[in-house]
């Protein structure tokens, strides 16, 4: 009986501890679940799905503004989680990290795998008193030899050649919206005088125009547009307890108003906005994705604390269902869940943390990259209740038969 129970209790572990990053589907391009605890950021980064970093230098990541926390309170799932404090150590200014559909390799500047349609979702949670973010999470694009395209217009009207795709942004109240560059959008009118960066034209026009994105419509200044524009029409995203978001933007037919996004929370529609046009060629289509809290130095007066869980970027709708294997699902608040601020010391055994070491224990691997298959119904914990069953069953018996061979007369 001991060899069934000890079978048993090995079966049960590793189906319901497994996550959702072991079992990836066919259009998945990565998923990432911040489980590799053990591994310092140099070496963790290299092997992640991720190509850049806004708040690493030289290889090493700023403590202060992003690392891999090894606290199961603080995953959604597992025990890793990316925790980016934006702590009075770093000013108070946030981090990116960020994807590219590399062909071969990742590595920037590579050529680049387009997509039409991408979706993108993560399990977040804000501290109960954040307060602030400029630019959360998005989805975009270049032409495949173009990396680096629409990289620094800020300000500039799009031209339908060069960038395509979204943010998906909130405002000072959390009302989630999103903001958007694309060739029909509204600009201020600068010849009419006044407007938020009159100070900067004809500088400005000028430098866009450099760039391939001159002011057709005269001296403008374009910043992104938001969808739904009226606050009233938001949702407010939750602090203080783990929420699903999920992205989605199909670019148009070229020259066409035909364009989409769309964005869920906790699986549920909230926003559909329609009609748009981003491109004129086909040759422009989606290839990146920037998990985001971009804060500036000077922005903010405070921490603004987030935790990201089960990154995942697909061609196809992703959904929310999950292991979990956590009890942090639901709302968590100060007295229910360790919330590293800037006056505490972050828990032992994170990656490259204020007091990391690597004797954490061995995560799961290979789990981040494209695959060409994964399960179908990765319903675990009762593909393991029927399996100990089964086994159960199976040794039972066969003892059963030992035992009466032995104790039969002879």
């Amino acid at each position: 009986m001991r060899v069934i129970v000890v079978v048993s209790i090995l079966f049960t572990t590793s189906f319901v501890y497994a996550g959702e990053c072991d079992t990836p589907q066919p259009d998945w391009l990565f998923c990432e679940d911040f489980e590799e605890v053990n591994l310092d950021w140099a070496t963790w980064y290299a092997q992640s799905p991720f190509d850049e970093c806004v708040g690493c230098s030289n290889g090493q990541n700023d403590p202060g503004r992003l690392y891999i926390e090894n606290n199961s309170d603080n995953a959604y799932e597992g025990v890793g989680s990316l925790y980016m404090p934006a702590a009075a150590r770093a000013e108070y200014q946030g981090a990116d990290l960020r994807y590219h559909h590399c062909k071969g390799s990742k590595r920037q500047g590579c050529e680049l795998i387009g997509h039409d349609i991408m979706y993108y979702r993560a399990w977040i949670r804000l501290a109960p008193d954040h307060q602030y973010v400029h630019h959360f999470m998005s989805i975009g694009g270049t032409k495949p030899d173009d990396y680096w395209g629409g990289s620094g217009t800020a300000g500039c009207r799009p031209n339908a050649t060069t960038k395509a795709g979204t943010a998906l942004d909130f405002d000072n109240d959390h009302g989630l919206h999103f903001y958007t560059y694309f060739p029909e959008m509204h600009c201020d009118d600068l010849t009419v005088g006044g407007g938020y960066c009159a100070d900067m034209q004809p500088d400005l026009c000028n430098e866009c125009a450099a760039k391939g994105f001159p002011c057709t419509n005269g001296y403008e200044c374009c910043w992104g547009n938001n969808f739904p524009s009226n606050k009233s029409e938001r949702t407010t995203l939750p602090r203080g307890e783990w929420v699903c978001l999920e992205m989605m933007v199909k670019l148009n037919t070229p020259s066409e108003n035909d364009g989409e996004m769309k964005y869920w929370m906790n699986d549920e529609l909230q926003y559909h906005k329609t009609g748009m046009r981003w491109r004129d060629i086909p040759e422009l289509q989606l290839n990146r994705v920037a998990l985001q809290h971009y804060i500036e130095r000077g922005d903010a007066n405070q921490s603004n604390r987030i935790w990201w869980d089960n990154v995942i970027a697909s061609t196809s709708k992703i959904g929310c269902l999950s292991s979990n294997t956590n009890d942090n699902s639901q709302t968590n608040d100060s007295s229910t869940t360790t919330e590293t601020t800037d006056e505490t010391t972050a828990p032992v055994n994170s990656i490259d943390s204020p007091e990391s070491n690597n004797n954490a224990i061995t995560s799961k691997s290979d789990k981040k990259t494209s695959v060409a298959s994964g399960c179908t119904s990765c319903n675990l914990p009762f593909l393991a209740i029927w399996l100990n069953l089964l086994i159960m069953v199976f040794l039972r018996r066969r003892y059963l038969d030992q035992i009466l061979k032995v104790t039969a007369p002879k």
